[in-house]
């Protein structure tokens, strides 16, 4: 130091299994020829010292849980608690229990001070995991298809369908269907409802190639695509519909009977896989249609 400290500091030493063998002693270690001189120090033994504790009641949560934070001081004591930035609430006082979730994922510290003097610290308290993002599923007639490939289950009408735990379920009633995705560290996020209608329609890649062709070209694309047909005796008009990979109708619309040759032109579309579906009274086509800028 090159100048006095001329204001007390006071430290807090906790000295476990008392016993006459304690001794306390200074080393100085002067560097550079600077001499060291301590002149004045006071040793009281505090009577109300106590260690405090930390309990929480689970140590790994995911990002939506709560953590219930308690400790062995009791109402006597003032009491601060500091649950780290991300947390909400960031802090509390008194005993608690006190219930806290997180902002973000991460290793979560705590630090407890009693009596504006002893302090408790720890900076892994808890675990938080991430939630599974995105969870969404596409629709192609029957057929649900999710996002992810592996955790997944599949609802109706509020309840589990049984063994429909892989990634694509077709549908065998009416009714409202979501999907719950589970990840690797049991935390769960849920898809929108959506109420769907069992179709018996046919595949029309099957029936149309009876009858005739359709071709969309170009593909890939900008954006700006030609629907070709060369349908034998076809007597009604077509409908078209455009689906994102989330199963978002894009655009739909309708291909006369006189139109031989459709061309069709999105609205600033993002690069992507999209599903393109056309159908008439009692058929459908399906084609993947990919678009790059």
């Amino acid at each position: 130091f090159k100048s006095d400290i001329t204001k007390w500091e006071q430290i807090n030493i906790p000295l476990p299994k008392l016993s006459d063998n304690y001794q306390i002693a200074f080393e100085g270690i002067g560097l550079g020829g600077y001499g060291i001189c301590i002149d004045s120090i006071t040793i009281i033994e505090d009577g109300k010292f106590v260690e405090p504790a930390v309990y929480v009641d689970k140590d790994t949560i995911c990002l939506i849980d709560t953590i219930e934070f308690s400790t062995n001081i009791d109402s006597s004591y003032e009491l601060y608690w500091d649950f780290g930035e991300t947390a909400n609430p960031k802090s509390a006082t008194g005993v608690g229990p006190h219930k806290v979730n997180y902002l973000s994922p991460g290793l979560k510290p705590v630090e407890l001070i009693v009596d504006n003097t002893y302090i408790k610290q720890k900076s892994d308290i808890v675990v938080v995991h991430d939630l599974p993002t995105n969870t969404s599923f596409t629709i192609i007639g029957n057929k649900l298809t999710s996002n992810y490939l592996y955790g997944n289950q599949w609802y109706l009408n509020d309840n589990p369908i049984e063994n429909a735990t892989d990634q694509a379920y077709t549908i065998k009633e009416d009714g409202d269907y979501y999907l719950v995705i589970t990840n690797p560290f049991n935390c769960t996020a849920v898809s929108e409802s959506q109420y769907l209608v069992v179709s018996d329609i046919e595949e029309i890649s099957e029936v149309i190639t009876d009858e005739g062709k359709i071709s969309i070209y170009p593909n890939p694309n900008r954006g700006d695509f030609t629907i070709q047909l060369n349908l034998k005796n076809r007597e009604s008009q077509l409908n078209y519909n455009l689906f994102d990979i989330t199963g978002r109708k894009i655009q739909s619309g309708v291909v006369e009977l006189f139109e031989k040759n459709k061309n069709i032109v999105l609205n600033n579309p993002k690069e992507g896989i999209y599903i393109l579906q056309i159908s008439n009274s009692d058929s459908y086509y399906i084609s993947k249609l990919i678009i790059k800028k």
